[in-house]
């Protein structure tokens, strides 16, 4: 029973087809019967074959005319619709299948050189996927749509009940008009190199699942998706985007579950020009956003990794179409690529409306809102809130208004209250974090820039991963360093010796209690740096990030071996300072307190830099020119027109300097953000000075 390649084999590996051998056991295989309608196909390719067609509906262009009352699951039992990833899942990597522990021996026959796979039944052929899975394909022209399927068609069983269900799918297509035409082989030209999905634009998939049942979907190379003959809910696909879903935005998840078929199945598809060239651009754009910024939105690989995947790219390309017939691994490689970055489009809304530019920016949540002009009726529309009215009655003043008068609102949709709440600290938060020296709020905000909108930043998590393993073995050192030092300081004699009746003195509680915070950081260090040691699990940040209390937690988990040090050190020094104004030597007591003094000045200058975000201003100087302001206009209000423009000018030229500097620091590091300040107008009549900037190639004004 010789094997039959479908039409234009010689476009595939004919070197990966099953090699029959004189002395392979001959395998039978039932013949299926398979009712077949007649189809007819174009006579000439490039007639419009490209077009598949339902009937007299076009497949691949406008889907319209679709008909809407296929429901074909509902026919055939037990079929069911399956996707690449997700639910429902293609399930390759769950296949579930084990070998028995069996111990036999194995002998060559003589003279045996050849060792293949058994044959496959006739039209069948065989083809084995990069990491090792076996698949099969059937290109026959005989049937009505090609076929893909990872079964095990050497099982005689499976491969009846596969061509059962081929059957089944074949008669209901027939039934409903479902029509996909492929070019006839003899019409086929001869000196133009012809494409697997040239060959075969429309492709069955069936796979048999855990659960029993039998699932399948379509792939249409011409338009880059995959489709089915029943209303298919996509929901399951969409859920990590959560807004209202539009048909481009739907595309944009299709052609990436596209991406991940052709990896699955990198025989059948060759990578044209026009693929290769959009693969380029876009590791282009993800090199130099990796180059020029530290929170692109494709961030998905590093600068390294980026690199090493240009390589292989531009390695592929160079080579001619023949070799890249066989280069396979290379090939699912860069399909892997394609489909990671539409998943990102998708997940960064790429062409729509508030699409994220920024790694760090939320899609539902902003604390920038676009404004529009309502008409203004009264000056008390200004402050109707009865604080506000008793605040600007009692201070003798009024809110200013600008000379054209009217209020504004904002103009885009209001944001949903459980995304504020997840973008506040909650009040246990912000007990706990005064209590832990502010460290879990740095840690908070740190973590919801890696998981904004759920969505994980896996470069951004390594980053923060790496970093966080550094500060815990920097804290168990010093926490080993520290209860060392309680363990001198309590072997001193004279400390000692001064409890009495069985009973520790205060020095000694205050070593005690040092020593168990050191104790107690050390022990959280050595487990934090056991689960992170390698990096983070995004699974686990994840699951964390769906609530506000989740990201609140793990921010005090990671903050804790370093508030537990500062409280061992806070302890430690407590130890000295019922030493130092225990005793009668008042001299000695001075000379502390004035160190003391000077000491806590020092640190809470130096903590307090960390939360400046304006221009560098000392708190006396702006409590002179308040003072000023006070004296020289009316009230504290500042009601006064010049005052405000004095005011706004003054606050104007702050943030240009700054952003002056920051553009000029931020471009000597490759930073991702270029501030540059362009315009200022002090202008009675036009109101408040305007500033525009311009922000990672686009431009924008804030006034």
């Amino acid at each position: 029973m010789a094997e039959r390649a479908f039409a234009g084999s010689s476009t595939l590996d004919r070197s990966n087809a099953v090699a029959r051998d004189g002395l392979d056991e001959e395998i039978q295989f039932p013949q299926p019967v398979i009712a077949l309608p007649s189809y007819s196909t174009p006579s000439a390719l490039g007639t419009g074959w490209q077009e598949l067609s339902m009937g007299d509906r076009v497949v691949g262009g406008s889907t319209e005319n679709f008909p809407s009352n296929l429901h074909m699951t509902d026919e055939i039992p037990h079929l069911v619709e399956v996707t690449t990833r997700g639910e429902p899942e293609y399930e390759r990597y769950r296949r579930g299948y084990t070998h028995p522990a069996v111990y036999e021996t194995y002998d060559i026959p003589a003279l045996k050189t050849s060792f293949n796979a058994p044959p496959c039944p006739e039209g069948w052929r065989t083809f084995i996927h990069p990491e090792g899975m076996r698949y099969f394909f059937n290109a026959s022209p005989d049937l009505p749509v090609p076929v893909l399927t990872e079964a095990w068609i050497y099982d005689k069983e499976i491969y009846a009940r596969l061509t059962e269900y081929m059957g089944q799918i074949y008669r209901y297509m027939e039934r409903s008009g479902v029509v996909f035409p492929r070019p006839a082989p003899n019409d086929l030209p001869k000196d133009v190199h012809l494409y697997p999905q040239d060959l075969a634009p429309v492709v069955l998939v069936l796979e048999f699942k855990l659960s029993g049942n039998v699932g399948y979907y379509f792939v249409s190379h011409p338009t880059k998706a995959l489709f089915w003959l029943d209303p298919f809910d996509f929901s399951e696909m969409l859920g990590e985007v959560h807004i209202r879903h539009t048909e481009w935005l739907v595309g944009l998840q299709m052609k990436s579950h596209y991406w991940t078929h052709n990896d699955y199945f990198p025989h059948v598809y060759e990578l044209k020009h026009d693929d290769l060239e959009e693969a380029e651009d876009l590791l282009a754009t993800a090199i130099g956003d990796a180059v020029t910024s530290s929170t692109a939105t494709t961030g998905l690989y590093d600068l390294e990794q980026l690199k090493y995947l240009q390589i292989l790219l531009q390695r592929y390309e160079q080579k001619p179409v023949e070799r890249r017939q066989r280069i396979v691994g290379e090939r699912r490689i860069i399909c892997r690529l394609l489909d990671n970055f539409y998943r990102q489009r998708f997940l960064n809304l790429y062409g729509e409306r508030g699409a994220r530019l920024d790694s760090t920016q939320s899609i539902h949540y902003s604390t920038f809102r676009r404004q529009k002009f309502v008409g203004l009726t009264s000056q008390k529309q200004l402050a109707t809130a009865w604080y506000q009215r008793v605040y600007y009655s009692v201070l003798g003043c009024r809110p200013s208004l600008d000379d054209s008068g009217p209020m504004t609102e904002d103009a885009d949709p209001p944001i949903d209250q459980e995304v504020k709440e997840m973008h506040r600290e909650s009040i246990w938060m912000r007990i706990l974090s005064l209590l832990m020296f502010g460290t879990p709020g740095m840690h908070i905000g740190k973590l919801r820039e890696i998981t904004v909108d759920q969505i994980v930043s896996q470069q951004s998590l390594i980053k923060y991963s790496e970093s966080m393993v550094e500060e815990w073995r920097d804290v168990a050192l010093y926490g080993t360093v520290m209860m060392g030092a309680d363990m001198s300081f309590l072997s001193i004699g004279s400390v000692d010796e001064s409890s009495s009746d069985g009973k520790a003195s205060s020095p000694q509680r205050a070593a005690y209690f040092s020593f168990l915070m050191s104790l107690a950081s050390v022990i959280l260090c050595m487990l934090l740096l056991r689960q992170h040691r390698e990096a983070m699990s995004v699974t686990f940040v994840a699951n964390r990030s769906n609530s506000r209390w989740g990201l609140e937690s793990l921010a005090l988990m990671y903050a804790l071996p370093f508030a537990l040090l500062i409280w061992s050190f806070i302890s430690f020094f407590i130890c000295f300072a019922i030493l130092w104004y225990g005793s009668s030597d008042y001299a000695l007591i001075a000379i502390v307190s004035a160190v003391l003094l000077g000491s806590l000045v020092a640190i809470a200058w130096v903590a307090q830099a960390q939360y400046e975000e304006d221009l560098y201003e000392s708190y006396l100087t702006t409590a002179v020119e308040w003072v000023k302001r006070l004296i020289q206009h009316d009230g504290p209000c500042g009601s006064d027109s010049a005052s405000t423009l004095t005011k706004s000018s003054r606050a104007s030229s702050k943030r240009s300097v700054k952003q002056e500097n920051v553009s000029g620091k931020q471009s000597k590091s490759g930073s991702a953000t270029n501030v540059l300040a362009t315009g200022f107008s002090p202008n009675p009549t036009t109101g408040p000075a305007s500033i525009h900037l311009q922000r990672e190639g686009g431009t924008g004004s804030h006034v």
